[in-house]
This record gives C-alpha cells, structure tokens and sequence, in this order.
C-alpha cells in the first residue's frame, strides 16, 4: 500500500511478485487527493494505468463506490478519464459511500487527517470522525458542509466548507458547538460557536461572514468559581480569542 502511495510501481511490482498478492485499486483510492491539492497528477496516471494492466478492476466497488464516482466527486477528471478507457462504468454510490468519501475529501482539505476507509487500521475505533453536516449558510439551495476532527475533553474540532466551482474554501476553522443563527450579514447567516475551553471556563463566540470567511464578531468567556455567579466578559478583541487567528489556514 505504501508502495502504490508513492507510486513507486517498480517496488510494487516487487513486493505483489514476492508475496503473490492480488492488484486492486484500493490502496490507490485510499491515498488519491482531491484536484486542489494534487501534487503529481501524472504520477498518479502511471500508477493507476499499471494496476490496471496488472489486473486490477476498473469498476472494483471499494466502501460503497465506484474508483468512477471517487474520481468524480475529487474532481480528478484526468483520473476518470482514464478509468473510462479502462472500461470502468457510471456505478452511483451506494449506502453510505458517497457520505464516507466526501468526509474524506472535506477533512484533507480541511488540513484534517482522512477517515480510515473499511480496509484500513482504525476504521471500526472511529465511526464519530465520518460526521458531515449540510447548511445552507447563503440561501441559495446549495450546502455549505461543516466536517469534525477530533474531540477532547470538552470539545471537538470542526471546519465549514464551501465549494466554488472546482474549488473547495474553508470558511471557519474552530472547535466547539456550532449553531447557525437566524440574523444575516451579506446574506449569510452569522454563526455562533460556544465550548467549554477549560476546566471552569466557557467561550460563546458568534462570528459573522465578510465576503470571504467566517471572522468573530463578538465574544463572551464565563468563569465559574466556587458556588458564586460566573463571571462574565464580553469583548471583540479577537485576539482573546480560540477562533481568532486562523485565517491563514483558509483555502483560497
């Protein structure tokens, strides 16, 4: 598998040589990339031509989809281009497939670790990390998609996404509970985050959209101590606070 991740087929052809291992296209799906972040596409065509010289199935239904509908959803055109000569068909997703590869797209893009795949280490310890939401943020029929990471203690990690033709754009990168408000700025809706970040502390931050992402707009912290009332702050220092500072992780 790692071999055909480095699409290094001469070792490739080694190893299924050595150890009599049947080619598919499973180790090649598991490590493709969506457009945006592809690096070498045409090592990737050299890959995926030779498993299928060497016998793997272009239409091999791998998590409930087709390598086609991968290719498709990725944005990988040349990818499924080639899988078309190949022989491969117009197989739809099938159950959950098409929910469990675009998680996967969402979170590589997202600078998020891909969910493990059913053939993979790990795949039945984290059915929480395929979590996808849809919201329509700007009223147009269309979803943005909101995709978790991890959890802690107290909170987990999420991104919102919005495709804009070939695409993707991480619009907020934040961690806590995310709520979709009712007011609009731009005609989109403001959003409002909330979480406990420490072990007496909350943060409630509603952040509101600029034209190109999710910025905050106002903060609140509540800290308890003891049996009293918390106490409360309200600011718009940004600065102060767990959502600020991450523009610079937005895909343009």
């Amino acid at each position: 598998n790692t071999a055909i991740c480095e699409r290094d087929a001469e070792l490739a052809i080694g190893l299924m040589r050595r150890d009599g291992l049947n080619v598919g296209l499973s180790a090649f799906l598991a490590c493709l990339t969506p457009a945006q972040l592809t690096r070498d596409g045409a090592g990737d065509l050299r890959m995926l031509s030779w498993l299928i010289r060497h016998g793997a199935d272009p239409d091999e239904a791998i998590a409930d989809a087709s390598p086609l509908a991968v290719a498709e959803l990725y944005d990988r055109r040349e990818v499924a281009e080639a899988l078309k000569e190949a022989g491969a068909g117009s197989t739809p997703f099938t159950g959950e497939g098409r929910r469990l590869w675009l998680g996967r797209l969402l979170r590589l893009v997202a600078g998020f670790p891909p969910d493990p795949l059913p053939f993979e280490d790990g795949y039945q310890d984290t059915p929480w990390s395929m979590n996808v939401d849809e919201k329509d943020l700007d009223g147009d029929g269309r979803p943005e998609y909101t995709v978790w990471d991890n959890c802690g203690s107290s909170v987990c990690d999420f991104a919102v996404l919005m495709k804009a033709g070939h695409q993707w754009r991480v619009l907020l990168n934040d961690a806590g509970n995310l709520e979709q408000l009712a007011t609009k700025h731009l005609g989109w809706s403001d959003l409002r985050v909330s979480g406990r970040v420490a072990a007496a502390e909350y943060q409630m931050t509603v952040y509101r959209f600029d034209g190109v992402s999710y910025l905050p707009l106002q903060c609140e912290t509540a800290t308890y101590e003891g049996d009293g009332d918390p106490v409360v702050g309200v600011g718009r220092d940004p600065g102060r606070y767990r959502g600020a500072g991450r523009r610079d992780q937005r895909i343009a």
